[in-house]
């Protein structure tokens, strides 16, 4: 049964745009050389702009959607193009305790924080199929993210159990991905501190390598814990 138009007109959602963004994803989520991904982008980043404020949270929330189901059927062109557009409406929701680094700590907004969730859950699920080319579009959105929340944080350092896998990933990609992590990921913020949290998080990761236990030990963590 078709939606009501009535109802998500009343949303503040511009149906038109809307229908051509779905459209050019249906078509690129079947055809990953339709070059349409691009397109989809800027028709459905013009619907958002349209929107009110709640019409605005509702495609938010159909965007992660989109971006959770190019991530499961391993599209990843399509992928990148949901993750740059969710990327351009992250709305922080202002801070949320001391920061470790140079920049207040910042708290994510609960669409950002369900896309956050989404993409790990759904990596992990992949096993073995979550290749270096996702990898690689996943962690380059997820890794600033922890770098301004320390609950993405926590959440990202669980992905990272992926690396504890044997034959999953090399050396070099590891060992960038935890300094990164380590180095920039906050461990305060939403008035708690995440410290012994992280810390049961990246052991496991960590124990059984000689050249990530070494990146632990000398960051602020790993000298707390």
């Amino acid at each position: 049964v078709a939606p009501d138009v009535s109802i998500i007109s009343a949303a503040g959602i511009k149906c038109e745009m809307l229908a051509a963004a779905l459209w050019k994803y249906t078509r690129s989520y079947s055809d990953t050389t339709s070059g349409l991904a691009c397109d989809m982008n800027l028709e459905l980043g013009q619907a958002m702009r349209a929107s009110s404020a709640p019409g605005l949270t509702v495609l938010r929330q159909l965007l992660n959607f989109l971006a959770n189901k190019s991530l499961i059927s391993r599209n990843q062109p399509l992928l990148e193009s949901c993750l740059k557009l969710a990327a351009s409406f992250s709305t922080p929701s202002g801070p949320s305790g001391p920061s470790i680094g140079p920049s207040m700590s910042v708290r994510e907004d609960w669409v950002q924080l369900q896309l956050v969730d989404m993409l790990v859950s759904s990596s992990l699920s992949l096993g073995q199929r979550f290749d270096a080319g996702l990898r690689r579009t996943v962690t380059e959105y997820l890794f600033p993210l922890a770098s301004r929340d320390a609950g993405i944080h926590w959440r990202v350092a669980q992905l990272c159990t992926m690396y504890g896998r044997p034959n999953f990933a090399s050396s070099r990609e590891e060992i960038k991905a935890m300094s990164q992590l380590l180095s920039d990921g906050k461990c305060e913020g939403w008035g708690y501190g995440w410290w012994a949290d992280l810390a049961k998080a990246y052991v496991p990761i960590v124990r059984e390598k000689r050249y990530l236990l070494e990146l632990y030990r000398t960051s602020a963590l790993g000298r707390r814990f």
